[in-house]
């Protein structure tokens, strides 16, 4: 085979054009720490921020956007994709960066969500510079709306534009940040399957107090106090520890509902089943469960244990303590037993299935509500349907 002497003079251009166009299909265009761009042109409706985000963490909670680049603080960055170690507590920073665009009025507004499993109080610092500069004269730090939701500035035209989030604490296992557009954020539904099982649950909650003092049975009251707890969990948001932890009552709360959740239940058993009279033995277990309960939001006061605040969502899995109770009252026939061991089975499932929302682009999906529904089931079996003695 002869190859033409002028197509040989223009054979190692020619490989270097196909090399350098293969090195850009294969690894796209990089921000500063290895993540892609996040292209805001091609969002359609909703886009994961995970792939193009990095984070850095702040155990101590004192870093500066001064501090950020007067120091090689900016190159520890790593891939969010990787995800946020589970024992890290403390104030977490996030990059990204948004590539530049060719009509940049053209595309409307961007919106960046930092989702609702986020602590309060988070800060987007933008730059504040001439388009077709890579270098911010001003770092413009502006707080989240309560909803978690930020308008970003329209991206350049001839450069990237980075962005930095400061988070004041360490967000839960379902943190997913995504960018949506402005239409998006507007007629987007995923809360309203949120909003329908809490007004179902609330219902039942009325229902079920309504039974307690009409036809008596202490326990309906305790099931009605469970089903509250479970209710008050998608209200209430992460609060910011451990740096700049504030003592709210929310935060209180969110600290203290494992806690209740694990004495009210044993709670239940004890008046449904009149552990008192009829079984002691089983009744100073459910006692100690009762005890045990109070020790877990005394965890969240020891430094090595702020950590847990970001597992405190899937506080139903204790049921499952209770839930063993309800074995030896079955062998014993008690009243309700069988259907305290289908309630205590059915939330503890519920909060294994919030996990596989971590997958779901919205967090707030069906999966998350999990235990919602299970207080629902609970609360009619247990609070409303009559309980043969």
């Amino acid at each position: 085979l002869t190859i033409k002497k002028e197509y040989r003079a223009h054979a190692p251009l020619t490989l270097v054009t196909i090399v350098l166009a293969a090195t850009f299909f294969l690894f796209p265009l990089k921000s500063q720490g290895g993540v892609p761009f996040a292209d805001t042109a091609s969002i359609d409706g909703s886009m994961p921020l995970a792939p193009y985000a990095e984070f850095l963490p702040d155990p101590t909670g004192k870093i500066s956007m001064e501090e950020m680049f007067a120091s090689t603080l900016t190159e520890k960055f790593r891939p969010l994709s990787e995800g946020i170690p589970l024992d890290f507590s403390g104030t977490l920073w996030l990059r990204f960066t948004l590539a530049p665009t060719a009509n940049p009025r053209d595309e409307g507004q961007r919106l960046l969500d930092l989702s609702s499993h986020a602590p309060r109080g988070a800060v987007v610092y933008t730059p504040k510079s001439e388009p077709g500069t890579n270098v911010p004269s001003v770092w413009q730090g502006r707080r989240a709306d309560s909803s978690g939701m930020y308008n970003l500035p329209p991206a350049h035209k001839e450069s990237p534009t980075s962005i930095y989030v400061r988070i004041p604490g360490t967000p839960d296992l379902w943190f997913t940040p995504s960018l949506r557009t402005a239409e998006n954020a507007e007629t987007s539904g995923n809360k309203t399957f949120l909003y329908l099982t809490m007004c179902v649950l609330g219902v039942l909650i009325a229902v079920c107090l309504l039974r307690a003092f009409r036809d008596g049975g202490e326990w309906r009251l305790w099931t009605a106090v469970l089903a509250a707890l479970l209710l008050a969990q998608p209200i209430l948001k992460i609060p910011s520890l451990p740096v700049g932890f504030s003592f709210y009552v929310g935060s209180i709360l969110y600290l203290l509902i494992p806690s209740l959740g694990l004495a009210v239940m044993p709670h239940i058993a004890r008046h449904l089943w009149n552990t008192q009279e009829k079984a002691k033995g089983l009744d100073i277990f459910l006692v100690v469960l009762t005890i045990t309960g109070g020790v877990l939001p005394l965890m969240m006061l020891l430094p090595s244990f702020f950590w847990v605040a970001k597992l405190l969502p899937l506080w139903p899995l204790l049921a499952i303590f209770p839930g063993g109770a309800a074995f030896a009252a079955i062998t014993k026939k008690m009243p309700g037993s069988g259907r305290f061991l289908l309630c205590a089975l059915l939330l503890a499932a519920s909060a294994l299935l919030t996990l596989f929302a971590r997958t779901n682009i919205y967090p707030d999906s069906i999966l998350i509500n999990a235990p919602l529904w299970a207080g629902c089931i609970t609360t009619l079996l247990l609070g409303i349907m009559p309980i043969k003695p």
